[in-house]
C-alpha cells in the first residue's frame, strides 16, 4: 500500500471510521507514515480491514458481496490500492475496462453510503507510465468518476491537484510535510 493510501487509512481508522483497504498482495515491510499524523498502532489498525484480490474478478465480487454484507460491517472509507496492478485473465486492463471498474466503485460507495445514511469515501491510487500525450487522456478518463484527481510528479515528493501543490520530504521511516501551496 502506497504511503499516501496508508496514511489516509490510518488517519480516518483513528477517527473512529471503519476502513477497508483492498490491495493485491500483503506488506513486504510496514511504509512510513506522516510526522505527526496518526501511527500505526493497535488503537488505529483495530478500525482497518484487509482485504487481497488479485485479480479485477476478484475486486469485482468483492464489491457486490457488499449488497449481501450487514450495515454495521460496510466501510466508512474504501481504499483499492495500485488498481494498475489488477489483472484481466492474464492481460492489463484498458482504458475502457478501468473506466468500467471505477463506476463500479463509485456506484459501491454510493450504494454503501445509502446503507449506512452517511457519505463514504473512496480512496484509489494508479500508477502507469505514460507519455505526456496520453496522461492527459487517462487523466480526463479518471476525472469523469472521481471528485479529486491528485498526481504524484516522478521523483519530485509533490503531489498535484487541480492548482494545489503539496511538498513533502521521506527520512527513513517517516514522512514531513514542507509546504501545501497554490500553483501560479
Amino acid at each position: 500500500m502506497g504511503y499516501y493510501f496508508k496514511q489516509a487509512a490510518l488517519t480516518h481508522a483513528s477517527l473512529g471510521k471503519q476502513v477497508m483497504c483492498v490491495m493485491t498482495k500483503e506488506f513486504t515491510r510496514i511504509p512510513p507514515t506522516t510526522h505527526g499524523l496518526p501511527n500505526m498502532e493497535p488503537g488505529n489498525m483495530v478500525n482497518i480491514t484487509f482485504k487481497y484480490c488479485q485479480e479485477m474478478k476478484s475486486l469485482s465480487e468483492l464489491l457486490i458481496s457488499f449488497c449481501s454484507t450487514q450495515n454495521e460491517l460496510l466501510p466508512d472509507v474504501l481504499v483499492v490500492n495500485s488498481l494498475n496492478e489488477y489483472k484481466r485473465s492474464k492481460l492489463l486492463l484498458s482504458g475502457t475496462q478501468y473506466a468500467s471498474i471505477l463506476s463500479l466503485l463509485s456506484e459501491t460507495v454510493e450504494y454503501i453510503g445509502r446503507r449506512k445514511q452517511t457519505t463514504v469515501l473512496l480512496y484509489v491510487s494508479l500508477s502507469l507510465a505514460l507519455t505526456q500525450e496520453e496522461q492527459k487522456t487517462w487523466i480526463d478518463l479518471v476525472k469523469q468518476w472521481t471528485h479529486e484527481l491528485w498526481i504524484l510528479e516522478g521523483n519530485a515528493n509533490r503531489l498535484v491537484c487541480g492548482r494545489i501543490q503539496v511538498q513533502f520530504t521521506v527520512l527513513g521511516s517517516n514522512m514531513f510535510l514542507k509546504t501545501v501551496s497554490e500553483i501560479d
